[in-house]
C-alpha cells in the first residue's frame, strides 16, 4: 500500500489456471532472462478508444478537456484499469482519485487471462498481470491527431525490365498533442524520481489549474519536454543513486 501511495510502480501476480493463446517475446531482466508476453485470445475484446483528429485551424476549449475528463471516468470503470496506478507516473496522478488505491491491490482482475500480460520465468511457470494497451494510455493522456498540413509526392518504382510505376498523390501531415504528456516522456523527465513527488504534485496542480483557466492548450511532444524541463541531470542523477541503493538492499549486497 505505501508503494502505491507514493506513486511507485509495482505488479501484482497471479498464477496461471487455465491455458490461453498467446504470443511473446524474449526479454532481459537483472539476473536472468524471462519471457514476457502479451496475450491474444481471438478478437481482442477492449472497448474500442477512438483517435481523435482535428482540422489545422482547430483550437481545444473548455468543453474539450471536459469531454475528454468524461471519457477518461467512463474507462476507469473497466477492471483492468487498475494497470494505470501500478505503472506510476502520469498515469498513476490521472487515475489515483477515481480508482482508489483498494482498487490496485484488489488484482489482478478478472480481465488479467483475457486483456493482460505474462511472465515467464526460467522454470516455466506463467503468472499474470493486467496492463494498459497504448489506445487505452492515448485516451488517459487525451490525444488529439491535429492536422497540420498536406504534402504533395511523386516518384518512380522501377519494377525491372525498364518497367517503372508512376506514383502520385497527397498525404496529410498530423501532429499528436495532448492535456497531458505521454507516459514514457514523464517518466524520461525531470520530474519524476522514482516516485510521485512534491515537484511533480505542484508541476500537476499548476498545469491543471492552468487548463481550467484555459490558459494551456494540448502540448505537442517537444512543447511537453520544453515544459518539463528544469534540473535533468540532478533529478536523474537522485533517481540511479535511488535504484542503486534499493537494488543493494533487496539483494543483500554489502554496500561500499
Amino acid at each position: 500500500m505505501c508503494l502505491l501511495a507514493q506513486g511507485i510502480p509495482l505488479i501484482t501476480l497471479v498464477w496461471l489456471t487455465h491455458r490461453v493463446r498467446s504470443v511473446s517475446h524474449t526479454v532481459i531482466e537483472p539476473g536472468g532472462t524471462c519471457q514476457l508476453g502479451i496475450v491474444v485470445i481471438g478478437v481482442d475484446t477492449r472497448p474500442y478508444v477512438p483517435f481523435l483528429f482535428r482540422p489545422p485551424a482547430w483550437q481545444a476549449s473548455f468543453l474539450n478537456y471536459v469531454s475528454y475528463t468524461d471519457e477518461r471516468e467512463k474507462f476507469m470503470v473497466s477492471p483492468h484499469a487498475r494497470a494505470a496506478l501500478l505503472s506510476s507516473g502520469i498515469l498513476w496522478c490521472l487515475c489515483i482519485d477515481s480508482l482508489g488505491i483498494d482498487t490496485a491491490l484488489n488484482g489482478p482482475s478478472s480481465e488479467a487471462f483475457s486483456l493482460g500480460r505474462y511472465f515467464k520465468d526460467s522454470n516455466g511457470k506463467e503468472v499474470w498481470d493486467d496492463y494498459l494497451s497504448e489506445d487505452e494510455e492515448v485516451l488517459l493522456i487525451g490525444m488529439y491527431g491535429k492536422a497540420t498540413g498536406v504534402f504533395y509526392f511523386d516518384f518512380f518504382l522501377s519494377l525491372g525490365c525498364d518497367m517503372y510505376l508512376y506514383i502520385t498523390g497527397l498525404c496529410l501531415q498530423v501532429a499528436q498533442i495532448s492535456w497531458w504528456p505521454k507516459p514514457e516522456a514523464f517518466l524520461k523527465g525531470s520530474l519524476y524520481t522514482g516516485y510521485w513527488g512534491p515537484q511533480a504534485e505542484s508541476w500537476f496542480q499548476k498545469q491543471k489549474q492552468d487548463i481550467l483557466k484555459g490558459v494551456v492548450r494540448p502540448l505537442s511532444a517537444r512543447e511537453w519536454k520544453d515544459n518539463m524541463h528544469f534540473s535533468a541531470s540532478k533529478t536523474h542523477h537522485l533517481f540511479n543513486n535511488t535504484k542503486d541503493v534499493a537494488t543493494r538492499f533487496l539483494t543483500g549486497t554489502r554496500f561500499p
